[in-house]
C-alpha cells in the first residue's frame, strides 16, 4: 500500500488536512490494514509525528503520542526516532504537557533508552523487593511528599555512615576535619544522597559543626561542614532527577553494579540493565571499606569517576571472585525496622534545617564565610522548589505536617497542629528580615570603607535569596497573612534602595509586588519615594538639557519639567522656575509655534503661579515680571516696530491673567501681590511698547477677566485708576481697544463698586451710551441732573435677597393653572390691578425650577423684555407697575438658564434698558433690588461662569449654576 502521500499530508498546514491524514493513518493500523512494520520504515512519518506539536494548533495530542508510543515499541522506530532528535525534542516538549500526556512522554523514552539483544543471565547479588515508608503507599507519593525510596546498605557498609557520624562528633578537630574530607571527596561519591536522608545522624552532625564559634570566630571545621552539606545539596537534586525521570539519567549504563551496596525495587533497575560487561571487571575503583568494586555515585550518575581523596589508589586490591560477592538478602542490613524508617528526613525538613542554622552565620564579619553560605543557601533553595509546594501554607497540607519536627530534639516525628507548622516556616523567613535589617542599618552608620563594602554585599545577597525563597514557597496573594513584621520591614528597606533596583530589577519588580499585598501603608510611602526620586532624576536632567546649546527636544524638556516641579517641596532648586518660565515664554514668540507646545507649557506656567510653596510662587511672580520689563520696559521705546514686544504672549491668554488677577493681586506674600500688581500695571499701560497685533491678542484676553480686575478699581492708585479708564469711551480707542458693549458692561459694573468716588467716573463713562441717538429719543425718565445724581447710588441697597431657587422635580401647581395666569399678564383687556396680580403670582411660581420650562415655553422671557422696553421706550405710563414683577421674573428665568443669561447680557441696548427701567422704579418708590440683581447676573456673566472655561471648545454649552468668584464679593 502506497503511503508516502499520506504522510505527506500530516505536515501540511492546514489543520484540517493534517487531521484527516492522521486519523486515516490510525484507522489503517486498527483494522491491520497495514502493520506497524510497514510504517516504522517511512522516515518522515516520524518527522511530521514530532512536528505536529509545533502548529500553532495542536489537537490529538494524546493520539499523537500513542501512536509515537507504539512506534518505538518496535526497535527499527526506535532507531528511526532516535535518528530524527525525538529524545531532544520530546524533551523540551515534556515541561508543557498535562501530567497525564506525561506519563506517555516517559513512556516512549523507555523504550528509546532500552538496548536490544539478549541480556546475560546472572543472578542478583541484592534483594529487590520494596521497601515502603510507613503511610507512604507508592513509589510516586513517596518522591511527591519529599522522600526517596528505601535504600538498603550491605552488612559490610552498614557501619559507614555510623562510623563517619561518631568521628563528627568527636573532640579531636584533625579527626573532625578528616571526617569531613573523606565525607566530601569519598563516602558522598559513592553512596546515594538518600542514604544520608534515610540516616539523618550524619546531617546532624554536620549541623551541628556550622555553629561551632571559637573566640567569636568562625571554626575552621564549619567551612567543612558547609562544603559537605553544599555537595550533599548538589547530590540530592541530582538524584531527584534520577527517580523522577530513570530512563533518562541511565541512558549510559546500569548504575547499580552488581558490587553496588544499595538495592532497589525491581520496577527502577527493570529498564536499566544493559548488556555492557560488569563495571568491576573494566574499570575497578576501590570502595570506602578497601576492597573494589563499583559503587553508585551520590549525583545518579554512574562511571568511574576519580574520587578526590589521595589515598584511593594506595588501597586497591585485586577484586575477589564473582561468586563470592553474590550476598543472600539476609545479609543485608536489617536497618528496614519500623523505627528506622520513621526517623528518615524528608528533602523538606532537611532543606528548611539546612536554612536555619545556616543563616546565623551571615551575621559574621568574614565575607569569605557569607559566600560560602550563600553558595550553600543557593543550593538549598532549589531542594526547596523540588519539596515544598505553595500548598503548605493551606490547611491539611502533608508537607507542613512533616515539617513540624525540624526543630524538634526528639528522632521520632511529632505530628504537631497546622499552625505550628507555618510557625516553623515563618522562623527562617523572620530572621532573613532581622539579617537583611542588620546590615543595611550598618551600611547607614559611620563605618570604615571595608565594613561598608563587606554589609552591603551581604545586604544584597541576602535580599536576593529570600526574595527568590519568597517566589519559590509563597504565592504573592498570600504574603499578607503570612510574612513576618521583620520580612515586611526589609521588603520595605529593599524597595526603597534605588541601587539595588537599578543593579537588580526583577527582583526589585517582587519585592514591590509582595510590600502591595503586606503593608498598604508601606507600598504608598514607597510609591511616594519612588515617585519623588523619578521627579528628582527629572530636573536634573531638565537643568542639563535646558542648558545645552543647540536645538532641543522641547516634548520632552517640558515634560522633565513637569515631573521636576512635583520635587519642589524637597529641593526648592529656584533657578529651575527662571528657566521654565524663559522656556515659556519662548514657546509663544513665534506666530507659527505649535498650538500643543504652547498650551503644553501654559499648562507648566500656571503650575508655577498656583504652586503651593511661597519661594516658588515668588520667584514665579518675578521671574515673569523680569521678562516683562525686559520686553516692555522703555529702553525699547528707540526700537520702532519692534517685536520684542512678542517676549510677552505667554502671558496675553485669559487663564493666565485670571489667575494672576484673582489669586495673585490678593495673595498673602507681599512678594506677590506686588509683582502681579506691577505685572498687570505693565500691560495695561503697554500699549506703545506693543504692536497691534500684540495689543489686540491683550485686549481680546483681558475681555472675560475684567469683572475681576474692576474689583480692584480705585481712582487713587495706579492700577486701579488704570482699570477705571478700561470703561471709557474714547475716539482715539476706535477699534483697537475694547467694543462698545464691552465698555458699557464695564461702566455698568462700576456701579457696584464699594467706592463713592469710582461710582461717580462710572455714571461720567455711561452718558455717552444713554444719551445717543438710539437711547435717548422718546425714552424715560428724562436724564436730568436729578437722575443723574441717583444713579451713582441706584443699586446700593440696604437689604439681601435670596436668588436661589426650588431644585425640586415635584411642582404642586398645576399647569393649567399657569397658562390662566399667563393668559391674565398677557391680556390687554384685563384690569391692569389684574394683571399685577397675576405677575407677582407668577413671580412666585418661577421660584420653582420645574416650571420654567412650561413658561418659557409659553414665551414669558419674551414677553417680559416687551413689557420693559415698552415701559422705557414707548411711554407706556401704565405698564409701570409690571416693571418690577417683570424684573423679579426675568431674574429668575435668567439665573437658572446660562444659554438665556450669556445672550441677553450682550445685547447693549437691553442693558441700557434696564438701566432706565431701574430709575423708573426708583422714581415711582420702588424696591430696585429684583433689578440690582438682574443686573449683576447679566454684568458678572462671563465670570459667573468660569468653572467652564477649561475647555474653550464648550465653554458655551456648560450648565453650570451662576456663582461669583469669592474675590468678586469680597471686593
Amino acid at each position: 500500500m502506497e503511503l508516502s502521500s499520506l504522510i505527506k499530508k500530516m505536515g501540511h498546514p492546514l489543520l484540517e488536512i493534517r487531521v484527516r491524514a492522521l486519523k486515516n493513518v490510525r484507522s489503517k493500523l486498527d483494522h491491520g490494514l497495514i502493520g506497524v512494520p510497514d510504517v516504522v520504515q517511512e522516515k518522515m512519518l516520524f518527522v511530521y509525528l514530532l512536528e505536529w506539536f509545533n502548529f500553532p494548533e495542536v489537537p490529538m495530542q494524546e493520539e499523537v503520542l500513542d501512536m509515537i508510543n507504539t512506534l518505538s515499541k518496535h526497535p527499527t522506530g526506535a532507531q528511526m526516532l532516535r535518528e530524527v532528535g525525538a529524545v531532544e525534542f520530546l524533551t523540551q516538549l515534556s515541561p508543557n504537557l498535562d501530567l497525564r500526556l506525561r506519563t506517555i512522554v516517559d513512556g516512549i523514552f523507555d523504550q528509546l533508552f532500552h538496548l536490544p539483544g539478549d541480556l546475560p543471565s546472572c543472578p542478583p547479588t541484592t534483594s529487590y523487593e520494596l521497601h515502603f515508608v510507613p503511610l507512604l503507599q507508592t513509589e510516586e507519593e513517596q518522591l511527591t511528599r519529599g522522600y526517596f525510596v528505601r535504600s538498603k546498605l550491605k552488612q559490610a557498609d552498614a557501619p559507614i555512615p555510623r562510623v563517619s557520624c561518631s568521628s563528627l562528633r568527636s573532640n579531636n578537630p584533625n579527626l573532625v576535619q578528616s571526617t569531613c574530607e573523606l565525607l566530601h571527596d569519598v563516602i558522598m561519591q559513592d553512596f546515594p544522597a538518600e542514604i544520608f536522608l534515610q540516616r539523618p545522624n550524619t546531617v546532624q552532625s554536620l549541623l551541628s559543626l556550622l555553629s561551632l564559634n571559637v573566640d567569636d570566630d568562625v571554626s575552621f571545621l564549619t567551612f567543612q561542614a558547609l562544603a559537605c552539606l553544599q555537595q550533599l545539596c548538589r547530590n540530592l537534586r541530582s538524584r531527584l532527577r534520577f527517580y523522577r525521570y530513570p530512563s533518562f539519567c541511565s541512558a549510559k549504563q546500569d548504575p547499580v553494579s552488581q558490587n553496588s551496596s544499595v538495592s532497589y525495587p525491581q520496577d527502577i533497575r527493570g529498564t536499566q540493565r544493559s548488556g555492557i560487561s560488569s563495571p568491576e571487571e573494566s574499570s575497578p575503583r576501590p570502595s570506602v571499606v578497601g576492597r573494589s568494586g563499583q559503587r553508585l555515585r551520590g549525583d545518579g550518575q554512574d562511571g568511574d569517576a576519580a574520587s578526590s581523596s589521595g589515598s584511593s589508589s594506595s588501597n586497591q586490591r585485586k577484586a575477589p571472585p564473582r561468586p563470592a560477592q553474590q550476598s543472600l538478602p539476609s545479609e543485608m542490613d536489617a536497618e528496614d525496622s519500623l523505627e528506622l524508617q520513621l526517623q528518615q528526613w524528608s528533602l523538606a525538613r532537611f532543606a528548611v534545617a539546612v536554612v536555619e542554622h545556616a543563616l546565623p552565620l551571615t551575621r559574621t564579619e568574614s565575607l569569605k564565610v557569607f559566600q560560602r553560605v550563600l553558595e550553600l543557601l543557593a543550593e538549598v533553595q532549589g531542594l526547596l522548589g523540588d519539596s515544598i509546594a505553595p500548598e503548605v501554607w493551606d490547611e491539611h497540607s502533608l508537607t507542613a505536617t512533616e515539617l513540624a519536627s525540624v526543630f524538634n530534639s526528639s528522632d521520632m516525628v511529632q505530628i504537631e497542629s497546622h499552625e505550628a507548622d507555618r510557625e516553623k516556616l515563618q522562623i527562617c523567613l523572620e530572621t532573613l528580615g532581622d539579617i537583611i535589617c542588620h546590615h543595611h542599618g550598618m551600611t547607614s552608620s559611620e563605618q570604615l570603607k571595608s565594613s561598608l563594602i563587606h554589609h552591603r554585599m551581604v545586604f544584597s545577597g541576602t535580599a536576593i535569596f529570600t526574595i527568590r525563597l519568597l517566589q519559590t514557597l509563597l504565592p504573592v496573594e498570600k504574603a499578607a497573612e503570612i510574612l513576618p513584621e521583620s520580612t515586611v520591614a526589609a521588603i520595605f528597606l529593599l524597595c526603597l534602595d534605588p541601587s539595588f533596583s537599578v543593579v537588580y530589577p526583577i527582583i526589585h519588580e517582587s519585592a514591590v509586588a509582595y510590600l502591595e499585598q503586606t503593608c498598604s501603608e508601606r507600598y504608598s510611602l514607597y510609591r511616594r519615594v519612588s515617585r519623588l526620586s523619578h521627579c528628582m532624576e527629572a530636573t536634573c536632567s531638565f537643568l542639563k538639557d535646558a542648558q545645552t546649546k543647540g536645538d532641543k527636544n522641547w516634548h520632552e524638556l517640558l515634560e522633565l519639567a513637569k515631573e521636576g516641579i512635583e520635587a519642589f517641596p524637597y529641593h526648592q532648586h529656584l533657578p529651575m522656575v527662571k528657566e521654565c518660565v524663559q522656556i515659556c515664554s519662548y514657546l509663544w514668540k513665534f506666530a507659527q509655534a505649535s498650538p500643543i507646545l504652547q498650551s503644553e507649557s501654559q499648562k507648566l506656567f500656571l503650575k508655577l503661579l498656583s504652586h503651593p510653596l511661597a519661594p516658588v510662587k515668588a520667584e514665579t511672580y518675578s521671574s515673569t515680571l523680569s521678562i516683562l520689563k525686559e520686553c516692555l520696559g522703555v529702553q525699547n521705546v528707540a526700537s520702532p516696530a519692534t517685536s520684542i514686544c512678542s517676549g510677552v504672549h505667554f502671558l496675553l491668554h485669559s487663564r493666565v491673567l485670571y489667575e494672576i488677577s484673582v489669586f495673585g493681586l490678593q495673595d498673602q506674600a507681599r512678594e506677590v501681590s506686588a509683582a502681579a500688581k506691577d505685572i498687570l500695571l505693565y500691560l495695561l499701560k503697554g500699549r506703545l511698547m506693543m504692536m497691534d497685533g500684540s495689543w489686540s491678542r491683550f485686549n481680546e484676553a483681558l475681555y472675560p477677566v475684567i469683572p475681576i480686575l474692576q474689583g480692584y478699581a480705585d481712582t487713587d492708585d495706579a492700577l486701579g485708576n488704570c482699570i477705571v479708564l478700561l470703561s471709557k469711551t474714547s475716539a482715539e480707542e476706535g477699534e483697537e481697544g475694547c467694543s462698545q458693549t464691552a465698555r458699557l458692561r464695564a461702566a455698568l459694573r462700576l456701579l457696584f463698586s464699594k467706592h463713592h468716588t469710582v461710582r461717580k467716573m462710572a455714571v461720567q463713562h455711561l452718558l455717552p451710551h444713554i444719551t445717543s441717538l438710539e437711547c435717548a429719543s422718546n425714552s424715560r425718565p428724562t436724564l436730568d441732573s436729578s437722575k443723574l445724581s441717583c444713579l451713582p447710588n441706584l443699586y446700593v441697597i440696604n437689604k439681601s435677597v435670596d436668588i436661589k431657587l426650588s431644585n425640586s422635580d415635584k411642582s404642586y401647581v398645576k399647569v393649567e393653572s399657569v397658562n390662566k395666569l399667563y393668559n391674565i399678564l398677557t391680556s390687554e383687556t384685563v384690569d391692569m390691578v389684574l394683571r399685577r396680580s397675576a405677575a407677582e403670582q407668577l413671580a412666585i411660581v418661577l421660584q420653582e425650577s420645574s416650571m420654567h420650562s412650561v413658561l418659557k415655553a409659553l414665551g414669558l422671557s419674551e414677553k417680559l423684555r416687551s413689557f420693559i422696553t415698552e415701559c422705557v421706550n414707548s411711554n407706556v405710563v401704565s405698564l409701570d407697575c409690571l416693571l418690577e414683577p417683570s424684573m423679579c421674573m426675568l431674574r429668575k428665568l435668567v439665573f437658572a438658564d446660562p444659554s438665556l443669561r450669556h445672550s441677553l447680557a450682550q445685547q447693549r441696548l437691553l442693558l441700557i434698558t434696564l438701566l432706565k427701567g431701574s430709575l423708573l422704579i426708583k422714581e415711582n418708590k420702588g424696591d430696585v433690588s429684583e433689578a440690582a440683581v438682574l443686573m449683576c447676573i447679566l454684568l458678572f456673566d462671563e465670570i459667573g461662569r468660569m468653572d467652564s472655561w477649561t475647555d474653550e471648545a464648550t465653554s458655551d454649552t456648560g450648565l453650570s449654576p451662576f456663582s461669583l468668584p469669592a474675590v468678586i464679593i469680597r471686593r
